[in-house]
């Protein structure tokens, strides 16, 4: 393996309005550290993908990076935040790292109890594996196949994309995923979901279902997937619209939101939340989390303004019993943002919820007119909300000279220090330009400085 590059430290301090209540104040220290760089811009893009996690006194940040075509991922450990380890793939389960990665690692993972579960891709075929993790590093048990991989390989008809990998109440491993059917000419993608066989296993699945059949040029694009009470869950699916570049890439041509709501014993009819952007690929525009004290469930999501720009972020809540028609009213947070995702400091009733979004200032499209649009970039703010209202202040958490930061990957644990993982890089020569893989921690109380 290569040797990740010395961490770049940047200290910062901001006073920030507390969420414990709008004429509170409190500090926060944030402090930047270089891990990396990528090729790949999906290191951090895709809504599903969760990247940091902190476990057993160290963080572990997974990264990724394309390699003539291939995709591979690596992690690097720390345990202040701030200085970081070599790139490493662990040990054991048949995992082989190279210069780059490994191209068997989880894409996307979870962290229950004492193990890790994460989700990757092996010669068509969506498989998931179990680790170990301890001291700063990972052993790695075999993958096992979640679904049949290309059932028919003359249409093309796969599981996959981005699994959004859960721990039901009953220990049962859930995955939300994308349901590829190509036959002729005709591409479909729906929303899919799938359940391990029994608690904590990972050998045996239940044959997936599809949970909405969209018609084309509508489009599954990105899914959050919520395991409630009860044994009842939701998934909330984006959906863009389109079948050229210019319905894909640009304004005009919005998708939806929907929620797809599992009663206990069946699937119900989905409920449209809203509209979301033009733009295929997730970029990270939806973000859901469950507040376990109050069992509310939390949305934040880009509402389509028609444009590129000015673009909403909202906030939807689903209460207890969780029916249809138990959402919240959506309420709006901010204005000109282009991404979002959420932690949550779950030691207080409710829990405090942490937005990390971003403010755009630039949009690909200057740079690479044909899908360019894609390419969000600005700056990232963290703000708070209380369980009742949202604070009115914001923090800065990316650097203050920087306009191209993009795609945050938040560590869902926020109730103490916590970090955000986030690349930054212009759109010239996208491709082939090394993009640095930043990593934002969050201390409370100014983190002593």
């Amino acid at each position: 393996m290569s040797t990740v590059s010395a961490p770049l430290v940047k200290p910062l301090l901001v006073i920030l309005l507390a969420a414990a209540g709008h004429g509170a104040g409190a500090e926060y220290a944030v402090k930047l550290s270089k891990i990396g760089e990528s090729l790949d811009g999906h290191s951090t893009t895709r809504t599903t993908v969760r990247r940091v996690f902190r476990h057993d006194g160290h963080w572990y940040v997974f990264c990724g990076d394309v390699r003539d075509k291939v995709y591979s991922s690596y992690f690097v450990t720390s345990t202040d935040g701030v200085s970081w380890s070599e790139a490493k793939t662990g040990s054991g389960g048949g995992v082989a790292g190279g210069e780059f990665g490994a191209p068997n690692l989880p894409e996307t993972a979870i962290v229950h109890g004492d193990r890790i579960y994460g989700c990757y891709r092996e010669d068509g075929q969506l498989r998931i594996r179990r680790g170990t993790p301890a001291r700063g590093d990972i052993t790695w048990e075999p993958g096992f196949r979640v679904d049949e991989g290309y059932l028919d390989r003359s249409t093309k008809d796969f599981y996959g994309y981005y699994p959004d990998i859960m721990v039901e109440e009953d220990g049962r491993l859930s995955i939300s995923l994308r349901h590829h059917r190509l036959s002729g000419e005709t591409s479909r993608l729906n929303p899919a979901f799938v359940v391990s066989a029994k608690p904590g296993g990972i050998t045996s699945w239940q044959a997936p279902v599809d949970l909405i059949d969209l018609q084309p040029p509508e489009k599954h694009d990105a899914h959050e997937n919520i395991p409630l009470p009860g044994g009842k869950r939701v998934v909330i699916v984006r959906s863009c619209w389109g079948s050229t570049d210019e319905e894909l890439y640009k304004p005009g041509t919005p998708g939806a939101f929907y929620a797809v709501h599992y009663d206990g014993e069946k699937w119900l009819e989905p409920v449209r939340l809203g509209a979301s952007d033009g733009v295929n690929g997730s970029d990270k525009r939806l973000s859901a989390m469950s507040d376990p004290g109050t069992g509310i469930v939390h949305l934040t999501y880009i509402e389509d303004s028609g444009t590129h720009w000015k673009n909403e972020l909202r906030h939807r809540a689903l209460a207890p019993p969780y029916g249809i028609g138990d959402w919240s009213a959506p309420a709006v947070v901010a204005s000109n943002v282009f991404t979002v995702m959420l932690g949550m400091d779950a030691s207080s009733n409710p829990a405090r919820i942490a937005a990390v979004y971003g403010e755009q200032l630039h949009e690909g499209g200057e740079s690479d007119p044909a899908w360019g649009s894609r390419w969000h970039t600005g700056k990232l703010y963290l703000k708070w909300f209380d369980g009742t209202e949202w604070e009115t202040g914001r923090q800065l958490i990316s650097e203050e000279d920087e306009e191209y930061a993009w795609y945050p990957s938040v560590q869902e644990d926020a109730s103490g220090a916590f970090g955000v993982l986030y690349m930054k890089g212009g759109f010239e020569e996208f491709r082939t330009t090394p993009k640095e893989l930043m990593f934002a921690l969050i201390e409370p109380g100014g983190g002593g400085q």
